[in-house]
């Protein structure tokens, strides 16, 4: 017997997938896969080494503000106190 659970799950993301295929072709979108060292939305959803922050957040444009440049936390509060 199937795994009713599984059937309903399993055909939602055919469902999804159906819908994502369909709006590819009607927009002219293209879907790319992204390595997850390469992902940037990983930098807002997963904890991760400081060295591949920097390099994500650099990809995004985004530069640190003076305060928080400071690589040592113990440094920024001398800083600030």
């Amino acid at each position: 017997m199937q795994n009713a659970g599984k059937h309903r799950r399993t055909k939602q993301l055919r469902i999804k997938d159906l819908k994502i295929r369909e709006y590819v072709a009607k927009n002219g979108v293209t879907v790319k896969s992204v390595a997850s060292k390469d992902n940037v939305a990983d930098m807002f959803t997963k904890s991760l080494p400081v060295e591949q922050f920097r390099r994500l957040r650099a990809q995004l444009g985004v530069r640190a503000s003076d305060a928080a440049a400071t690589d040592n936390p113990s440094e920024r509060n001398q800083e600030s106190g």
